[in-house]
């Protein structure tokens, strides 16, 4: 898998979102630029497959998939962006640079 993601952790399940929302779904759709090395994730939607990388493409079925409500922590390289598909349908991805 391409991309800089150096852990996920599922952090646990948070009521309501903070921080930037990207609509999401069946084209892979891009974040704009993180800057920091630690992220939080968050969609409202299971089944969400998401990549992370300089310019990437997330692709059903491949990286990393999410379930909606909970919340995953990556560390990453600053100046990535993540990218999320959906199967079917539509929703939304929340992240938060934590550092």
């Amino acid at each position: 898998m391409s991309g800089t993601a150096r852990h996920v952790s599922p952090i646990g399940f948070i009521e309501g979102n903070a921080g930037n929302v990207r609509t999401i779904n069946t084209g892979s759709q891009q974040t704009a630029v993180i800057t920091g090395d630690v992220v939080d994730v968050q969609v409202d939607t299971d089944g969400v497959f998401i990549q992370i990388g300089e310019d990437p493409t997330a692709v059903v079925n491949t990286g990393y998939r999410l379930f909606a409500g909970a919340v995953f922590r990556f560390g990453i390289t600053s100046g990535n962006k993540i990218a999320a598909i959906l199967a079917s349908g539509t929703g939304n991805l929340w992240y938060h640079v934590v550092s």
